[in-house]
């Protein structure tokens, strides 16, 4: 097992709030992916949330609900949330705010339930991960219409730098196979998420260093 300390899995939590939940709950980001994966029984959607998430946003899909001529009878879906749902609740797991990458994880078909442990669905939510960033359409948007924009230079904080407060936007070098720095520390959180980060996110958030 992965050796780990406190300050690891701080550093991680960090880490995993600035390339995970901060890049893929940006609406701009989200819209690229129903873009890609279309989905004609869910939709994404946010919400103001309360003293519960520190006055932020919450995630949660929409379940359309349909006629029998296929056309959306408005206002007739459901809401189906992560916390209503009982798969989320930071008063047993403080710092699981993954309510995006629950959303996802159903809108994008993968199968998950209250039986499995809180560990091997963010295991399965890394596999999800993995999969949009190797989708090539995804890659190509994000190399074309995303990275090189000036205004999305300052999109992204760096929670995990004091001295420079945005992500920075290297570009892929020409004939370099390799991901861009944004692409590289996504795939380093989701190795660190699957090796010994999935506790962050269970209990008090230090269940492997006891």
């Amino acid at each position: 097992m992965n050796e780990c300390t406190e300050t690891k899995l701080s550093n991680f939590g960090k880490k995993h709030f600035t390339f995970i939940n901060q890049f893929f709950g940006d609406v701009q980001i989200r819209n690229i992916i129903t873009e890609i994966f279309p989905n004609k029984k869910y939709r994404l959607e946010v919400e103001a949330a309360d003293e519960t998430f520190e006055y932020s946003k919450h995630h949660y899909l929409y379940e359309i609900k349909y006629d029998k001529n296929g056309n959306e009878l408005v206002g007739k879906g459901k809401k189906v949330c992560s916390v209503a749902g009982k798969y989320q609740n930071i008063f047993v797991d403080k710092n699981d705010t993954l309510c995006q990458s629950y959303t996802l994880l159903r809108y994008l078909g993968y199968k998950f339930n209250l039986k499995m442990t809180r560990k091997d669905i963010q295991l399965r939510m890394c596999e999800m991960y993995k999969k949009i960033i190797e989708n090539e359409q995804f890659i190509q948007i994000m190399k074309k219409e995303i990275l090189p924009l000036s205004e999305n230079k300052n999109r992204w904080i760096d929670y995990t730098k004091k001295n420079e407060p945005f992500i920075t936007m290297k570009q892929l070098r020409e004939n370099d196979n390799k991901y861009d720095y944004l692409f590289r520390n996504i795939n380093d959180v989701l190795s660190k998420w699957e090796s010994y980060g999935y506790s962050y996110f269970i209990g008090d958030g230090t269940l492997l260093c006891k």
